[in-house]
């Protein structure tokens, strides 16, 4: 089954998450036939090299069907805000908002909006957010598996 997938970065800086993501869709590409684009926030100097296409998030508005990911709060409120004919999902890396000031209602917008998926990494992450926000995650996705991630998004 080929695959239609957007991902939105904050940048391509040097660090665990860029990496490994960018890894995950490196080999998506090299072996398929499934397209990938990244989007980007802000530009910088790429962590690795990219296999991938990648544009400046403000071209979102010319991705169609397919599934878009964001992988930070700062990319989740521009898919929260963004029209697109597309499925949406929330990978939680890690949650940046612990041990710094954060605006409650901001992160609960983001995580409880019913046209976005919410997946995290561990049930750690899973058992944080329902604690603090009451509310269920869709999925639990430890390494960015975007098959996993498409089958997840793909339920209603």
């Amino acid at each position: 089954c080929r695959m239609k997938t957007g991902v939105l970065f904050n940048d391509f800086t040097k660090n665990d998450k860029n990496y490994h993501i960018m890894k995950s869709l490196n080999d998506k590409v090299e072996n398929s036939t499934n397209e990938v684009c990244g989007f980007l926030l802000n530009v910088s100097p790429k962590v690795i090299q990219t296999n991938f296409a990648y544009v400046n998030v403000s071209d979102i508005s010319h991705f169609n069907g397919g599934l878009l990911i964001a992988t930070s709060l700062d990319t989740a409120d521009c898919l929260r805000k963004t029209s697109v004919n597309a499925k949406k999902c929330f990978y939680l890396w890690n949650l940046e908002w612990l041990g710094r000031s954060f605006s409650f209602y901001g992160v609960y917008k983001l995580l409880s909006n019913p046209k976005i998926k919410t997946i995290v990494r561990s049930q750690l992450q899973a058992d944080v957010i329902k604690n603090n926000f009451n509310l269920k995650v869709s999925a639990i996705n430890e390494g960015f598996n975007l098959e996993e991630i498409h089958e997840v998004c793909q339920r209603e």
